[in-house]
């Protein structure tokens, strides 16, 4: 049985399932177009190149998201393990260090008290700013999604 699609509303409409029923809200079918639109052509050109540029400013952000985010785990390496601990790990082949290696004496114990400092201190900064984001972060996110309309306070992913 094949569901009917009222013909004024035939054009662009994005987000309606197979069955031309409205959408759910959710983000796969709100940028999804509906079967009856894709079968008379009529996704406009503007809109798939509107898409098409947000998709390539995303992909620049995360790219350059994953490049500070590696910069500061080198910095963290050089601060932590390096300069307190003396401890140098290796490098991956070809690649060299952001940081010069420093002539800090090895310290084995510095190497078990740095991750317990660490461990407390973002236990004590969750507890104190961002209660709900402690634990494994899944339950959380379904109390969001199904009794708070899908609101995350701005401070629990960071």
């Amino acid at each position: 049985m094949k569901a009917s699609v009222p013909v004024e509303n035939a054009g662009l409409r994005i987000g309606a399932g197979l069955s031309g029923q409205k959408p759910n809200n959710g983000l796969i079918s709100s940028l999804w177009p509906d079967q009856e639109t894709l079968r008379r052509g009529r996704v406009r050109i503007s809109t798939a190149w509107q898409w098409f540029s947000h998709y390539i400013l995303i992909g620049i952000i995360a790219g350059l998201g994953a490049i500070a985010f590696q910069y500061l785990c080198q910095a963290g390496s050089y601060l932590f393990l390096d300069l307190i601990a003396g401890y140098r790990p290796p490098a991956p082949f070809g690649e060299t260090p952001l940081f010069e290696y420093t002539e800090t004496p090895f310290n084995r114990w510095m190497l078990l008290i740095l991750p317990a400092f660490g461990g407390i201190l973002s236990g004590i900064l969750i507890h104190a700013f961002a209660p709900e984001a402690g634990g494994a972060g899944v339950d959380p996110v379904i109390d969001a999604y199904h009794n708070k309309g899908g609101f995350i306070r701005g401070r629990v992913p960071i």
